[in-house]
């Protein structure tokens, strides 16, 4: 008998099959101990009924698919002693899921789920990327626990008369309303507000599934193990299995061929002469990219610590964030520091943080510099208590003259300070470089310092004593603490040199001196490759004063030099001078990182083109997307050049998707085909070596947001456009562009919610003429140049229910006022006539000049149709073709009027007409 055993296993770590109690099962580390489905989500993964990714998280709040659904209900039943079908090879259970389905699991869960009658589908189809619905999950989990446990609940519910105290279930089908208000009853669900029609996430279904489990009085005996049955599979490297059977004895079995990394396989194995299947995967070890630890270490400062080094070099308080656990109320951030080793930050917060209260750093996008990315993290500590008094900690000698007193902890203010050699003698014309922002140090300058008339002397002795020096807790420094003695600075006859050049990230130089230097600027050093000057920036290391980083502007390989410039020299803190010229080895990586398999991905009713980026690279936040080519409309190809728009990130490491809404925000045409070159920009590897471009061909259809959608401006657009703005695509000072991050509903698009503080607005229409359903067009009548506060409210997306939130934006405008003669109107009359199946004739009784600024509109019946408009040769017919696919003029029921407005004749008289029928 060929006998199943699955196994997901690091290296090295033992998986057992049988039922592990809660407390044993592995734990995700992205399921905190604070999280409320911990318990269930533990506890199914020990019973082998859900588990989680490779990289060690579970991703709780990741939307479950009815894939998803099918997977964990088959792996439930089996755990219940329910069998996979043995022709789930053979024969087809939904429509779209062929035998022959890249996902062998989701193949045999749906054979299971489908004869067992616990999941259906819609139509004999599984859908299985759409998300699914907590009205659909109450059906499919009533239906499971008829037939696996026998019991009807839905009857039992309705013959207890019981009282439901769910009150958001109007408008829902009756079996819906039953199915939820009998999980009520048997205490699987216990909110009174269900919110029917929200997604699932992972974490909910496992609560939803672990509460169904204990609600039964009994469960269904589960098969004994027999013998001969796998208990544990271990993966001890590529090439090696410990293979532990029930009757306990442990074979190592050897395997032919190394296993592949970071992938499923099923391979056959013979264990004590019997054959078997195990589904493993070979994970080597490696360290996971995750928060570390995490200190409060002053009443305004917290340290968290990352495992491995980070690459964000901008951290502002979108990134991190510091908030109370209880009211999310965040606390406004002095500064974000990242530590030289790249691996800690230093949160200063303005204000001291509570005692007792309860805080956390909540962090999101942060990643390594291995490409790492961690989505969010929420850190969590206490207040700590503070009365500890700030003393001073040491000085240093950061320069000839200049002196850096450091103190145990950030001081918030100090008053003054007073100066004095060790002989009584005063010592005055001391420069105060004040307090540091982050509290911890204040630096003296004694250049221009003097006794009396004299300038100090070198090497003499000065004691500093400060006033009036509080911390940010209130504790002020004791008399007794705020005196310090310095030395200042005398000739050491040794002449400074640079003592090692090293390279130590991709465009980094490491230069340690024999001692301490004023500075390493572009002034006094130069870096050499290929005979050629390299620009770099530099910083001093802020714990040792001898090391200097300089950061290349470009990546370069091969032996460059390292030197201080023709007659310039370094010089020491004693005001010795020296010169350096050293040779290193860059090193460097010319190979372009690729982009994988595109694909078209719907998320949350929008469409996505969703590809992996192969290769370390560096550049993610401000990553774009733009594709050049050619789309196939009605069976003719256009040239095609789209806007730029944003990558982001999804759930599997590696895998970006950037909006088709946002790439063809300027012309989005519905059901074609694109096809051309995807260009990704400002990406690149460490080196700076650009993605290659990818050729592509891909299926559009459209957008569809859900009924309860909630629209909200542009984040990948200029969200308001007026002519001022230096990117806009306004023509003239008479117009404002609006950008919304889907297409609007036309019916919500009117004067009443959009308003100026100060100026006056005409119109405001969707620009459909330029087929950019997400953009609102506001025509203005009378402003003044300057700022002004424009008010949008009541719009809706296509397809939603739900209005937006009121929103107010500053826009800048030019002065504009349309207080000037209304033209005449024309006598051109216009007739118009069904040409095609998607075209529609308008002919004119006297040629036009052009149709540039002229506005058409077709409808059929009340329902109005996106065209495009063309002017013949003769100037004298206009042909309207509507852009639907779908749509076919010559069947249409309703009449088809036609609308023109703004159309003016060759003595610039107005055309206008107002729905006027076209003859078929």
């Amino acid at each position: 008998m060929n006998k199943k055993f699955l196994v997901s296993a690091t290296a090295a770590a033992l998986v057992a099959s049988a039922v592990v109690p809660a407390a044993n099962a592995a734990g995700f580390k992205d399921v905190t101990a604070d999280n409320g489905h911990k318990k269930a989500i533990e506890t199914l993964a020990g019973l082998n009924i859900v588990s989680g990714y490779e990289d060690g998280t579970f991703k709780p709040n990741l939307q479950l698919k009815r894939s998803h659904v099918v997977k964990m209900l088959g792996k439930w039943l089996v755990n219940q002693g329910n069998t996979i079908p043995a022709n789930y090879k053979t024969v087809q259970r939904f429509n779209d899921v062929p035998v022959n389905h890249k996902d062998e699991e989701l193949v045999k869960y749906a054979a299971l789920v489908n004869d067992m009658g616990v999941f259906t589908g819609n139509q004999n189809k599984l859908n299985g990327q759409d998300s699914m619905r907590r009205d659909q999950m109450a059906l499919v989990l009533t239906r499971a626990i008829k037939t696996v446990y026998k019991q009807d609940i839905v009857k039992q519910a309705q013959d207890a008369k019981f009282a439901s105290k769910i009150t958001d279930l109007k408008g829902l089908t009756a079996d819906k309303v039953a199915a939820i208000q009998a999980l009520e009853y048997k205490k699987i669900t216990n909110v009174t507000q269900y919110k029917p029609l929200n997604t699932m996430t992972r974490a909910q279904f496992a609560t939803f599934l672990y509460n169904t489990l204990n609600a039964q009085n009994t469960t269904p005996p589960k098969p004994q193990p027999k013998p001969d049955d796998i208990k544990t599979v271990e993966v001890v490297d590529q090439r090696t299995l410990k293979v532990t059977l029930n009757n306990g004895s442990v074979n190592n079995i050897h395997l032919l061929s190394d296993l592949p990394a970071n992938k499923e396989v099923t391979i056959p194995i013979v264990v004590q002469g019997k054959d078997y299947e195990v589904t493993v995967t070979y994970v080597p070890k490696t360290q996971a990219f995750q928060v570390a630890s995490i200190k409060q270490t002053s009443v305004t400062e917290v340290e968290v610590t990352f495992s491995k080094p980070l690459n964000n070099k901008v951290l502002d308080n979108k990134t991190i964030q510091v908030r109370d656990t209880e009211g999310y109320a965040k606390e406004e951030l002095e500064n974000i520091i990242l530590t030289n080793d790249n691996k800690t930050l230093k949160i200063i917060t303005k204000n001291p943080l509570k005692e007792g209260v309860k805080y956390e750093v909540y962090a999101k996008q942060v990643n390594s510099q291995s490409n790492e990315v961690i989505g969010e993290v929420a850190s969590k500590f206490v207040g700590i208590k503070d009365d500890n008094r700030p003393r001073i900690k040491n000085w240093e000698n950061i320069g000839s003259n200049r002196f850096k007193i450091h103190f145990t902890k950030p001081v918030n203010s100090v008053q003054g300070a007073n100066y004095r050699l060790t002989d009584g003698n005063i010592v005055k014309d001391v420069k105060n470089e004040g307090l540091d922002k982050s509290g911890n140090f204040m630096i003296f300058d004694f250049s221009n310092a003097k006794v009396g008339n004299k300038t100090i002397k070198l090497g003499s002795n000065v004691i500093i004593q400060l006033t009036g020096a509080i911390d940010k807790a209130g504790n002020e420094m004791a008399e007794a603490d705020t005196n310090v003695q310095i030395k200042t600075r005398q000739p050491d006859g040794v002449t400074p040199t640079l003592a090692k050049a090293e390279q130590i990230i991709p465009k980094t130089i490491k230069l340690t001196f024999s001692e301490p230097i004023l500075r390493a600027s572009s002034d006094i050093v130069e870096v050499i490759s290929d005979g050629k000057v390299v620009k770099f920036d530099y910083k001093a290391d802020e714990n040792d004063p001898k090391v200097y980083y300089l950061t290349l502007d470009k990546a370069v390989g091969g032996e460059v030099t390292v030197r201080t410039i023709a007659n310039k020299n370094i010089v020491d803190y004693s005001g010795e001078i020296g010169t350096f010229s050293q040779k290193l080895t860059m090193k460097y990586n010319a190979e372009a990182p690729q982009i994988g398999n595109v694909k078209v991905a719907k998320v949350d009713g929008k469409e996505y083109l969703v590809f992996k980026i192969m290769g370390a690279i560096k550049g993610v936040e401000q990553g774009t997307a733009s594709f050049t080519g050619e789309v196939r409309v009605d069976g003719k190809l256009q040239k095609v050049s789209s806007s730029a728009a944003l990558l982001q990130h999804t759930n599997n490491e590696g895998e970006y998707m950037v909006s088709l809404g946002a790439l063809f925000a300027k012309a989005d045409p519905q059901n074609v085909t694109y096809q051309g070159e995807l260009v990704i920009d400002g990406i690149t590897n460490d080196y700076d070596i650009a993605i290659e471009n990818k050729l592509v061909t891909f299926d559009r259809s459209k957008d569809e947001v859900t009924s309860n959608y909630q629209i909200k401006l542009s984040s990948d657009l200029q969200a308001i456009e007026t002519h001022s703005n230096s990117a806009s695509t306004v023509l003239d000072d008479s117009y404002m562009r609006v950008n919304f991050d889907a297409p609007v509903d036309i019916a919500t698009i009117v004067p009443a919610n959009f308003e100026l503080a100060k100026g006056e607005i005409e119109s405001v229409m969707v620009d459909e003429k330029n087929n950019r359903p997400r953009s609102v067009l506001i025509k203005l009548a009378n402003v003044k140049a300057g700022t002004d506060k424009l008010t949008i409210s009541g719009v809706r997306a296509q397809g939603s229910t739900v209005v937006m939130d009121k929103v107010t934006e500053e826009v800048k405008l030019n002065a504009y006022s349309n207080n000037k003669p209304k033209p005449e109107a024309s006598t051109v009359t216009a007739k118009a006539t069904l040409a095609t199946s998607k075209k529609v004739d308008i002919t004119f009784s006297e040629a036009l000049t052009s149709i540039d600024d002229a506005t058409f509109e077709l409808f059929v019946g009340n329902e109005k149709h996106i065209t495009t408009a063309s002017l013949n040769e003769d100037k004298d017919v206009v042909a309207l073709t509507i852009t639907s696919a779908t749509t076919d003029l010559t069947e249409a029921a309703s009449p088809i009027t036609f609308s023109i407005n703004q159309l003016k004749d060759k003595d610039r008289k107005v055309i206008t007409v107002t729905k006027q029928e076209v003859t078929k």
